[in-house]
Protein backbone atom coordinates (compact mmCIF):
# COMPACT_ATOMS: atom_id res chain seq x y z
CA UNK A 1 0.00 0.00 0.00
CA UNK A 2 0.88 3.53 -0.10
CA UNK A 3 -1.01 4.78 2.53
CA UNK A 4 -1.58 4.15 6.19
CA UNK A 5 1.25 2.18 8.52
CA UNK A 6 3.47 1.64 5.30
CA UNK A 7 3.39 4.86 4.92
CA UNK A 8 3.71 5.83 8.39
CA UNK A 9 0.13 7.61 8.53
CA UNK A 10 1.23 10.66 6.01
CA UNK A 11 -1.53 12.14 4.28
CA UNK A 12 -1.63 14.94 2.08
CA UNK A 13 -2.34 18.34 2.26
CA UNK A 14 -5.04 17.62 0.24
CA UNK A 15 -6.37 15.12 2.98
CA UNK A 16 -5.43 12.56 0.55
CA UNK A 17 -3.43 8.76 1.32
CA UNK A 18 0.00 9.80 0.68
CA UNK A 19 3.16 7.19 0.69
CA UNK A 20 6.19 7.31 2.94
CA UNK A 21 7.90 9.46 0.70
CA UNK A 22 4.94 12.14 1.20
CA UNK A 23 3.23 12.01 -2.26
Amino acid sequence: EQCGRQAGGATCPNNLCCSQYGY
